[in-house]
């Protein structure tokens, strides 16, 4: 899990990435203090969780944390995620949840079980499997976990969804669009191409080729990683 903490308060950032750490150590957390330096982190990395305090800048009042939210919400990648949104006043959370649909928020002051207890909560959301629908040539509607599909391939106008178990075609979406609504957990590796990355067992970046999980044996199969994408990976 990748999460980016936004507070102008260094300590009460430290304190928040320490409580964390306690329950999940492995999770890897940024910290940001001011505006300009969280857009610019976002922008470089891909985070499952945001944590974002509203006053960042007393300075610049419109600096400030809902407005960074809505920044960060025009990017596709950050469209779907779970913000937790801190305050020492709780009318801004009515803000937060109308304009951000940010439904996990803690009030100053608040101790390390209420940032646990939120962090459950938005882990609970990020960790629940999605159910993608799908329409193939026949116009008969089905649905695909999303993490059970280990990639996608498109040949003109219809997609071949590979899953851990079997292969479907569809025709009611465009890799254009499932990269857009899944960034992060559907990433274009080629033109033709997108691939979960919870399901790669190999980067041959000499050879530009992914391996990936094949059903139903879920040995490895090799698909396309193109020369555009490379730095990506």
């Amino acid at each position: 899990m990748n999460v980016l903490i936004i507070e102008d308060s260094e300590a009460i950032a430290e304190y928040i990435k320490t409580c964390i750490l306690n329950t999940f150590p492995n999770w890897s957390i940024d910290i940001s203090t001011d505006y300009n330096s969280a857009i610019k982190l976002a922008n470089i990395n891909d985070y499952n969780l945001l944590i974002i305090d509203y006053e960042l800048d007393t300075n610049n009042p419109q600096k400030n944390g809902l407005n960074l939210g809505r920044q960060l919400k025009k990017l596709s990648k950050y469209q779907n995620i779970p913000v937790i949104f801190e305050t020492s006043y709780q009318e801004h959370i009515f803000d937060a949840v109308n304009e951000l649909n940010c439904i996990y928020y803690l009030v100053k002051p608040y101790t390390d079980v209420d940032i646990i207890k939120m962090i459950n909560k938005a882990n609970l959301s990020i960790t629940k499997d999605e159910q993608i629908q799908f329409t193939d040539n026949q116009n008969i509607i089905f649905y695909v976990n999303l993490s059970e599909i280990t990639y996608i391939s498109s040949n003109r106008h219809q997609l071949t969804i590979h899953t851990l178990h079997s292969s479907y075609i569809c025709c009611n979406h465009t890799l254009n669009t499932l990269e857009d609504t899944y960034a992060s957990k559907l990433i274009r590796c080629h033109k033709s191409y997108l691939v979960n990355p919870s399901h790669i067992i190999n980067i041959d970046k000499r050879n530009q080729l992914i391996s990936v999980k094949k059903a139903p044996t879920h040995k490895e199969e090799l698909i396309p990683l193109g020369r555009k994408y490379l730095s990506d990976f």
